[in-house]
């Protein structure tokens, strides 16, 4: 695959080529760039099959070098200093990521992940959908991009009730009654959405706060305002009713 970097750090730079040429040697780098203008530049000239972009770069960001771009049939992974709400931002998007400093074996997964076919529609969703949330503050208002082997879903956050795991995949229950099964545990869905106000009310249950219209603690029952029922464990009903009890809902 024909390569480009893009990042103004020139340790982070050389550094990832040498991991490139150690670990992934399929790849051939055939250019960087250390800013927007000259990323910009570059692109409109060479035509790669796959971008290593940095997100904060010195005369702007990497999503002003997309922004530029009218040709971006590219597969692409983004090298960002850890920073939670940018972290955020692309795994809601389902965008690939490294993390500075870049670990070998996050660098082959990306690499292979990047080199699995994706059909031109499915990027172009995951990339509008990365910009808008880069940009978003409300983490309830931000959109996510679920996969699965069907298709590709783009939802609202504030659109899912509640998730409930099945095995090593979740179901996704959303505000007008629609399902989704997306390919990635519960576990990971709590990591995500913890930041927008879901709690984990069961091993098998996660749920958006804002969905709530009562807790029945005698029974241990969550009722939705979508009429659904949410079950709630012996384990976990004193931190929900704390959580309640200190929510703020904006």
């Amino acid at each position: 695959m024909k390569t480009i970097i893009i990042d103004n750090e020139p340790k982070v730079l050389e550094g990832l080529c040498r991991l490139i040429d150690l670990f992934c040697p399929e790849l051939e780098i055939i250019a960087t760039a250390n800013s927007v203008r000259a990323g910009i530049d570059l692109l409109d000239q060479q035509k790669p099959d796959l971008l290593f972009l940095d997100v904060e770069l010195g005369d702007g960001s990497g999503m002003d070098v997309l922004n530029a771009l009218e040709d971006r049939s590219f597969q692409l992974i983004f090298i960002t200093a850890y920073e939670k709400y940018a972290v955020d931002a692309f795994r809601f998007s389902a965008v690939e990521f490294l993390l500075k400093p870049i670990d070998p074996d996050d660098l082959v997964t990306a690499v292979s992940k990047a080199r699995e076919h994706q059909d031109a529609l499915s990027w172009k969703l995951q990339l509008s959908v990365l910009m808008e949330n880069y940009e978003r503050l409300s983490h309830q208002e931000r959109r996510m991009v679920i996969n699965n082997k069907e298709s590709i879903h783009i939802i609202q956050v504030k659109e899912i009730q509640y998730c409930e795991a099945s095995g090593g995949y979740t179901f996704l229950y959303l505000h007008d009654d629609r399902k989704i099964l997306a390919s990635k545990n519960l576990k990971y869905f709590e990591e995500l959405l913890l930041p927008c106000a879901f709690h984990r009310v069961h091993h098998s249950f996660l749920v958006n706060l804002q969905a709530i219209s009562r807790y029945d603690r005698a029974d241990c029952i969550l009722e939705l305002r979508n009429g659904a029922t949410v079950p709630v464990s012996s384990r976990k009903k004193d931190t929900l009713t704390e959580v309640l009890n200190g929510q703020i809902f904006l």
